[in-house]
């Protein structure tokens, strides 16, 4: 059995989190109320410490209500205890999906470390974005609508896929809908394919004067329904 130092900390966490014993705040969600500890949000985020450590109805009340949906709040309170949080949180709601929303909810509540981790697992769900065109979508919408547009981390992660598999993408109703629908994104993906274009034709003329193939026909490409 490998042992990796922390593993006991870790566990003793989890039954903290999970019997409540020695908890000294209290965040309410919904229905759900979750006992957790100061210490533990005060180090990881910046707006909890603020909340617990200013002259705020929290500080003196030890109780909060945060208005997220219950399994966006447990992510994130699992996560305060374990570094992570567990796929079963998540219910039905799609991986790319759920990661966008606790990318919000690690922004909102300036939990640095959380935020990374939810790119990095929404970067993975997105590799297999063409399985599953409508829960991509979703996940699409849900970054534009929630999170702070002068945050590019998502988008970044976002609009290589997009380019890259724009035609088979364009096979789906529920995709050629959205690109009708989000003007900014429709005008940022035929930037992105413009630019494309551009270094094609420059390489071509850096190699001696004849212009390369091109990888990829941008007449043929539409955004429009077919």
């Amino acid at each position: 059995m490998v042992y990796y130092p922390g593993s006991g900390l870790m566990s003793g966490l989890r039954e903290l989190l999970k019997t409540g014993q020695f908890s000294d705040f209290i965040i309410k969600c919904g229905a759900r109320e979750f006992k957790v500890h100061k210490m533990l949000l005060c180090s990881q985020s910046a707006y909890f410490r603020a909340a617990m450590g200013g002259d705020f109805k929290e500080a003196h009340t030890n109780m909060i209500t945060l208005t997220e949906p219950e399994n966006i709040v447990e992510g994130l309170i699992q996560y305060f205890y374990q570094c992570t949080w567990d796929e079963s949180v998540r219910g039905d709601t799609p991986k790319a999906l759920f990661c966008v929303q606790i990318y919000q909810v690690a922004d909102k509540y300036d939990v640095p470390h959380l935020r990374t981790l939810a790119t990095n697992r929404f970067k993975i769900s997105c590799e297999t974005t063409l399985l599953n065109v409508p829960a991509f979508v979703e996940a699409i919408y849900a970054i534009d609508e929630c999170c702070n547009p002068e945050d590019r981390t998502l988008w970044d992660i976002v609009m290589p896929i997009l380019k890259s598999n724009m035609v088979p993408l364009l096979e789906h109703e529920e995709f050629r809908a959205m690109i009708k629908d989000k003007d900014e994104l429709n005008f940022e993906l035929l930037r992105l394919l413009a630019s494309d274009k551009k270094e094609e034709a420059d390489g071509g003329r850096k190699s001696g004067g004849e212009k390369l193939p091109p990888t990829q026909n941008f007449s043929a490409i539409s955004l429009r329904p077919r």
